[in-house]
């Protein structure tokens, strides 16, 4: 009758999705806007939370500001609708531009590259005339 000892020891890691981390990978994706709707629509669906006004002093301006228009639903929503309007017209102005840009570059690339097969042209042809 042998008596044998055994001693192994084993390493394993797992990744937990809890549902608090889930949350912060949605919230973390979310643009200023996005965040700032999501915000309102959770300070109007439960009434246990509440806007914090002690810790204004810390925080940027903006964030002040955000934290102010979330006192007034009506008011903040009518605010981000006009910022996404604003945006989404400064976006298509700043399309506008870089597409006449691209252009307009493309133009000068097409007359740069007209001038010199003009001139490769010319030089064949001053050349065919010296030869003869």
């Amino acid at each position: 009758m042998a008596i044998e000892i055994k001693q192994q020891l084993r390493l394993s890691q797992q990744l937990v999705m809890t549902p608090q981390l889930q949350q912060a990978i949605k919230l973390l994706q979310l643009s200023r806007l996005e965040l700032a709707d999501v915000v309102t629509q959770e300070l109007q669906e439960n009434p246990v939370l509440e806007v914090s006004e002690e810790l204004d002093e810390d925080l940027p301006r903006e964030v002040q500001a955000d934290s102010q228009e979330a006192e007034a639903p009506v008011a903040q929503s009518e605010a981000v609708v006009d910022e996404v309007s604003e945006h989404r017209e400064a976006s298509d102005a700043e399309k506008a531009r870089l597409e006449a840009e691209k252009i307009a570059a493309a133009e000068a690339l097409a007359a740069e590259k007209a001038a010199a097969e003009a001139a490769e042209a010319a030089a064949a042809q001053a050349a065919e005339q010296t030869a003869e």
